[in-house]
């Protein structure tokens, strides 16, 4: 519009002009487009990019299983807030299937809520915003997805609180000779209140599958966990009825452990490890646990008392116990004395990988001459709280 209201007014400037013949007019005009086409952003006309930049956005959810009907955002917990690290390679060996030439992207970048402030800027698409957020001297600016990355990788902690933590770090002081970042900390699950939230890994390498979907460009949902698992046991009757008093039935003993004993550890230092580059396998999005347990933070799974509604009541048999992500365990064992004799049933080591902000629930069978395990049925956890309640039990 621009260049045709000047070459208006240059008609209308001079007789000269309007009495040109058509050609005239016509090689005026070429020349006119030329120089405008000339014109670069350095004269004060900016370009058109080839390709829009896509910009990296966030949104978060409490990481459930698929048994969960919903999962919340971490605002609906109270927390406000997280820190996320995100990190690219540039390069990929078809040979060895490694990821490699690894790129710092946020550094331990802060993320906020503010409700209502979705789209109120390029990288704030579900009230979650980082870009112009200054925290521990780093301003924060925003990022753009590189469509040439071989990878990405995102993971977070929430509240955006370090003072937690005992140590962070990638694990090699020289990023590209870095295979994993850590988180390391003090960690109780008889508190679950007081742990933080760590991240499932967000990883993509731009191919998405059934199992692996995400791609760039698309927001970054990061799925937070508790590092606690709960655990409890439940005994049934040859009619499938829970056993409510396990004394009703002759049983003087009871204990859940490891074969050959070993600790159940319930306190102790936990390491939170993400990969970032080297073989990477994409149905793993839970970070690797590295578990120290405190000898003096263990705990015994050996309640043998009677299932009582009153809620004052904390050592009921079937209620749950709080402990430790162990995904690496041996088998266990359930050990029951009943009238005097002893029942053992073995529960496999594949089945006993206890994964963070999940519950476990084993179901054994009590016959007259023996115990045997039936179910074991797990769920994410969707609000941790300690207590008690009243056990349902179906017969399946």
């Amino acid at each position: 519009m621009r260049l045709f209201e000047y070459i208006t007014r240059s008609n209308q400037a001079t007789d000269r002009v309007a009495d040109c013949t058509t050609g005239h007019f016509c090689l005026a005009v070429l020349c006119l487009v030329a120089l405008f086409c000339s014109c670069s952003k350095h004269d004060g006309m900016s370009e058109i990019p080839e390709t829009r930049e896509l910009p990296i956005s966030f949104r978060n959810t409490e990481m459930v299983s698929q048994s969960n009907t919903r999962a919340v955002g971490l605002e609906e917990r109270g927390v406000k807030d997280f820190y996320v690290w995100c990190y690219k390679t540039k390069s990929y060996d078809e040979g060895t299937k490694k990821y490699g030439d690894l790129q710092t992207i946020m550094d331990r970048y802060k993320v906020e809520w503010t409700e209502n402030s979705a789209g109120t800027s390029a990288s704030n698409s579900a009230d979650w915003e980082y870009v112009g957020i200054t925290d521990h001297d780093q301003r924060q600016n925003i990022k753009y997805w590189d469509t040439d990355a071989t990878s990405y990788r995102f993971f977070g902690l929430a509240p955006a609180d370090v003072s937690i933590l005992r140590s962070f770090g990638p694990n090699d002081r020289n990023l590209s000779d870095a295979t994993e970042y850590d988180f390391t900390f003090a960690a109780d699950a008889s508190k679950p209140e007081e742990a933080p939230y760590i991240s499932a890994l967000w990883i993509s390498n731009n191919q998405p599958t059934a199992l692996a979907p995400n791609i760039y460009g698309s927001t970054v949902v990061m799925e937070f966990m508790k590092p606690v698992t709960k655990v409890r046991i439940l005994l049934v009757n040859e009619k499938g009825e829970l056993i409510g008093d396990p004394l009703s039935e002759g049983i003087t003993e009871l204990n859940f452990g490891p074969i050959g004993g070993g600790d159940i550890v319930q306190k102790g230092n936990l390491k939170v490890s993400y990969p970032l580059q080297g073989a990477t396998t994409f149905t793993q999005y839970l970070p690797t646990l590295t578990l120290v347990g405190d000898p003096a933070g263990s705990i015994t799974m050996n309640r043998r008392n009677a299932i009582d509604d009153n809620p004052e009541v904390t050592d009921d048999y079937a209620d749950w116990y709080y402990v430790l992500p162990h995904i690496l365990q041996s088998s266990y064992q359930l050990t029951l004395t009943v009238y005097g004799s002893p029942r053992i049933a073995t529960v496999p080591s594949e089945y006993m990988s206890w994964n963070p902000n999940m519950e476990y629930t084993y179901k054994f069978k009590l016959t007259a001459t023996e115990v045997q395990l039936i179910d074991i049925v797990q769920i994410g956890v969707t609000a941790w709280t300690v207590e008690n309640d009243n056990h349902d039990i179906y017969n399946w």
